[in-house]
């Protein structure tokens, strides 16, 4: 089968199965007459946590199908590879982590945006931070691990980096607060998230990255992700135009977010590019 059609599929299936799984529980908070926004932070916390495992359940079991039934290929070959797997991984915390801060702190010394230090629940903080913990592993095994990797076997790359970049914003297109401006930078955020994977076939740099962005983004410096509120160590005040601080629906919607996301697209695929060619004249990698 070729790898856009095994892609099609795939993402078909699994959309199938995430709305199987999630539908019972939008439709027990809607009999309630309430939203995901509007519940209590902790009520929220266990229902996005509760979620997310099912979610990452649901996930596995139509990525193993499709693996042995399909593909006819072991696990590993979405890119958990054991081989560099730290290395990797703390250069996606690290760069995840680096650019949320220099976001948020630019735009503080810049009289947009006001922190404030919070007394959160510490309890909830951890249960954010395993939540987006499994909101990275689901999203990237199944953006990158599957649907790149076999859109990869059907030609350019490159190409196959913009339609999963595509899929990965469109799937956040409902989001609450949703905007133009957000949907671009999710789209970019898919290719910085899928640009070291197209190199090197490896998810843990990705994993790593998709998680402190989220939990810098939100627990940590209070701004909504993706248009969803939680407990955070910060408290965020906005007094800037919304295209800068990115509004209701968190710094994904900002401009200071498009421009620090294509520097970072630039310097990992150029850095990527260079660590290759270097191993390939028989210099180590310095990943």
């Amino acid at each position: 089968m070729k790898g856009w059609l095994k892609a099609l599929l795939f993402f078909f299936t699994w959309l199938l199965a995430q709305i199987a799984i999630t539908s019972p529980i939008m439709l027990v908070l809607g009999t309630t007459g309430e939203t995901i926004n509007n519940v209590s932070t902790q009520d929220r916390a266990i229902i996005q946590l509760i979620t997310g495992i099912l979610q990452l359940l649901g996930s596995a079991v139509v990525i193993y199908l499709f693996l042995k039934y399909i593909d006819k290929a072991p696990f590993k070959t979405l890119g958990f590879s054991s081989k560099g797997k730290a290395r990797h991984l703390i250069a996606g915390l690290l760069l995840g982590t680096g650019l949320i801060s220099i976001g948020i702190l630019v735009l503080m010394a810049a009289g947009m945006i006001t922190l404030t230090v919070t007394n959160p629940n510490l309890v909830w903080i951890f249960a954010s931070m395993i939540l987006f913990v499994i909101v990275a592993v689901n999203e990237e095994a199944m953006t990158r691990g599957y649907l790149l990797r076999v859109l990869m076997e059907s030609g350019n790359k490159y190409w196959a980096l913009i339609i999963s970049a595509l899929i990965f914003a469109l799937l956040h297109g409902l989001n609450p607060n949703i905007s133009l401006t957000a949907l671009i930078n999710l789209f970019l955020a898919g290719v910085l998230l899928g640009v070291y994977y197209i190199h090197y076939k490896n998810l843990w740099f990705s994993i790593g990255l998709h998680f402190t962005w989220n939990f810098f983004q939100g627990p940590i410096w209070g701004s909504n992700v993706s248009g969803t509120t939680g407990e955070s160590l910060f408290s965020q005040q906005l007094s800037g135009n919304e295209l800068i601080t990115g509004g209701a629906f968190g710094f994904e919607a900002s401009l200071m977010c498009t421009i620090l996301v294509v520097l970072a697209i630039i310097a990992v695929d150029l850095w990527a590019r260079r660590s290759q060619t270097k191993s390939l004249h028989g210099k180590p990698d310095p990943i």
